[in-house]
């Protein structure tokens, strides 16, 4: 994302704009009145560098409701009523909840990340993954997501898809069932039978473990307060990692991936995925992680999935790199919704038939 870096006013604006928009109006409004505020200004002084500032502070705050916080400013949280807002500006009570609960939320901020598990992505996967397995030939494909969080998105063939005018894929039975939609002229074809998948690893400098309620809770904390729908998602999601085997790697991305890889047997192919990890690293990191998936691309076959937005105000963008023979191809395959609801496919992005 083309996050502003010339203030916390501008950077809270943004987000209000092109962040949060529609889709949540109570955080839309927050950002465009609470930045100037003192008790923001210290605690973004908590928030590491790399890090969007209104999705932390917002959910850190939604932590605290959700878990029973007994604050008038609950009211404005339908995640927490239940219901519609009340009438009424909920700045002044965000304010003042902040201020009275700043040694609280400090060290929140200080501890955590954002590290959403938007499990709808999920469904812009799935053409991606078709793609990759078609450029190796149809091997199996063993995954390795950067930034994994808790891991859904590493289990992506296990859920069902709808991708309207009569286009279903994947499992009918799943509890988690998706909805996307393709935007415009172009369709990727969509095998029925989904790319066989051997292998399953997550790495994060913080991994949530969906066996702790109160780890899966801050999970639920960075989802916005209005969407409901999303939420569901989330813990129908859980309950599919629950009973599944995949494994994750507590550290850093960049100096975990090598041996990632390297143990990736020889008969599968590795798929490194993340979404919105890139943006988080600084440009030089972002570099240096280039610099290494290309190192592994000549040692191996291996295929690189991403969905990020570094660049400009066009939005996220799908895009597959295929290393093979030591020749590494990129290919935007879609411009996208960042919750996973639509894809745009572009004319040259192709998946084998």
């Amino acid at each position: 994302m083309a996050i502003p870096t010339d203030g916390i006013d501008a950077t809270f604006a943004w987000f209000a704009d092109k962040v949060f928009g529609d889709h949540s109006p109570l955080y839309a409004h927050l950002s465009r009145h609470v930045a100037t505020a003192p008790v923001i200004r210290r605690l973004t002084t908590a928030v590491a560098d790399g890090q969007p500032l209104p999705n932390l502070i917002f959910a850190a705050v939604h932590l605290q409701l959700l878990a029973g916080a007994d604050d008038p400013l609950a009211a404005f949280y339908p995640s927490v009523t239940g219901g519609p807002a009340p009438s009424g500006d909920p700045v002044r009570a965000f304010l003042a909840y902040c201020a009275r609960h700043e040694a609280v939320l400090l060290p929140i901020l200080q501890t955590h990340r954002v590290q959403t598990n938007e499990v709808r992505r999920s469904a812009l996967w799935l053409p991606a993954m078709a793609v990759a397995a078609a450029a190796h030939g149809g091997r199996p494909l063993s995954l390795v997501e950067c930034g994994a969080s808790a891991g859904l998105n590493l289990l992506w063939d296990r859920y069902g898809y709808d991708y309207g005018d009569g286009l279903r894929r994947g499992d009918a039975a799943s509890p988690v069932q998706l909805t996307s939609a393709f935007v415009g002229d172009h369709r990727p074809h969509l095998p029925k039978a989904l790319p066989q998948v051997v292998g399953r690893l997550g790495i994060d400098l913080h991994p949530v473990d969906v066996h702790d309620p109160a780890q899966v809770l801050w999970l639920r904390a960075l989802l916005w307060p209005e969407q409901h729908a999303r939420a569901a998602l989330l813990q129908a999601a859980v309950s599919v990692a629950r009973q599944a085997p995949f494994t994750m790697w507590a550290g850093d991305l960049l100096a975990r991936l090598p041996d990632a890889i390297r143990q990736v047997p020889a008969d599968a192919v590795p798929v490194i995925m993340h979404s919105f990890t890139f943006n988080q690293l600084s440009e030089a990191d972002r570099d240096r992680g280039d610099a290494i998936i290309a190192t592994l691309g000549a040692e191996r076959d291996l295929s690189r999935l991403s969905i990020e937005w570094l660049t400009g105000d066009d939005g996220p963008l799908l895009t597959h790199t295929a290393y093979r023979r030591g020749v590494a191809e990129t290919t935007p395959l879609a411009n996208v919704d960042q919750h996973g609801n639509w894809m745009t496919w572009l004319a040259d992005a192709q998946v084998g038939q």
